[in-house]
Parts: C-alpha cells; sequence; structure tokens
C-alpha cells in the first residue's frame, strides 16, 4: 500500500513539532528563554489543532520542564496538570508516569512536599504497568521518580525514607549503565 499524501503531510508535521521542541529545549540551555517560550506557543498551536491527545500531551509535558528548568513551578504545575488527561486518553503510560513525578517536583518547588510525595507514587504505580523489556526508558524512568520521591521524602523531613528511595535508584537493574 502507497503512502498517501494525508500520510506525508502528517509525518512532516510531526517532524516539524519535533524540531520546534528540539529548538525550544537548546534555547532554554543557550539562555534563549523567550525564543523557547515563542516555539512552545507555536507548537501548543499545532498540537492544538492536530486534534491529537498524545501530541498535545507532549507539547505540554516539553513546555512544562522548560518551566521546571527556569524554577517556575506555577507554570510547570499548570502545564502538566493539563498534560496528564490527553496523555491518559492517548494510552501513553510511560509519559503520563513521567508528568506525574514531575508535576510531584512542582509542587516540592512550591512548598508541598506532601502533595509532591502523593504524586510522585502516583508515578511509581503507572510505572509499574509498564514492561522493562518492551520500554526502553524503563529503568531511566525508574531511577527519576525514586530521586524525586527521594527528594521530597528529605523536604518532608522523613530522612530514613529518602535513604530508602535513594537506595532504590542504585538498585535499579540499568542504573550502573548510568553512573559515571
Amino acid at each position: 500500500m502507497r503512502p498517501t499524501s494525508a500520510d506525508g503531510t502528517r509525518t512532516a508535521a510531526r517532524m516539524a513539532l519535533a524540531l520546534r521542541n528540539c529548538l525550544a529545549y537548546t534555547g532554554v540551555y543557550q539562555r534563549r528563554h523567550a525564543q523557547s517560550r515563542a516555539l512552545c506557543t507555536e507548537a501548543r498551536a499545532h498540537a492544538d489543532r492536530s486534534g491529537r491527545p498524545r501530541m498535545l500531551g507532549r507539547v505540554l509535558s516539553f513546555a512544562a520542564d522548560i518551566h521546571l528548568r527556569l524554577g517556575r513551578y506555577a507554570e510547570a504545575k499548570s502545564l502538566l496538570r493539563q498534560a496528564v488527561h490527553p496523555v491518559e486518553e492517548a494510552g501513553d503510560v510511560f509519559l503520563c508516569a513521567r508528568d506525574l513525578t514531575r508535576l510531584g517536583t512542582a509542587e516540592l518547588g512550591e512548598g508541598d512536599p506532601g502533595a509532591a510525595v502523593a504524586l510522585h507514587h502516583q508515578a511509581l504505580i503507572r510505572h509499574q504497568l509498564l514492561s522493562p523489556l518492551t520500554e526502553p526508558g524503563y529503568d531511566w524512568l525508574e531511577m527519576d521518580i525514586h530521586s524525586r520521591l527521594g527528594h521530597a521524602y528529605l523536604a518532608a523531613g522523613r530522612v530514613h525514607e529518602a535513604l530508602g528511595q535513594f537506595r532504590a535508584v542504585l538498585e535499579v537493574p540499568g542504573a550502573r549503565g548510568h553512573r559515571g
């Protein structure tokens, strides 16, 4: 079966969106924040028009990452709350778990370690639905969630539980490949 022009258009649109995301993230690292926000706004408009929940969720999640990196926790929280529903709707368990743990980080950044702990636990529950055999980012996500949960426990004064989470990071089978 030959690809249709609609298939080519969708592929081109996905590639353009990926390029915008890449440029926006690069801009953050180069401290070109206004340009990064403009690219994210453009990507968001495209994702809204697409009617594809996974695409919208990814764009929202990506924009939230930029706000987290800049310490803009309220903005990140808002975007991540918007991202979780379309990602769940699309059945993207990996991105849902990733968004939930980042939402926990935003809550912690705003001074609510209790909410952060609860969100990180939700992320761990979603993570357990993934297969380490079919999900290439399985180990990385598990380490990320445990690490963020450990920091939330520390902020809540729960040192013993925090140490348990940091140990859990080191016990992830793929952790050896991620060490320096």
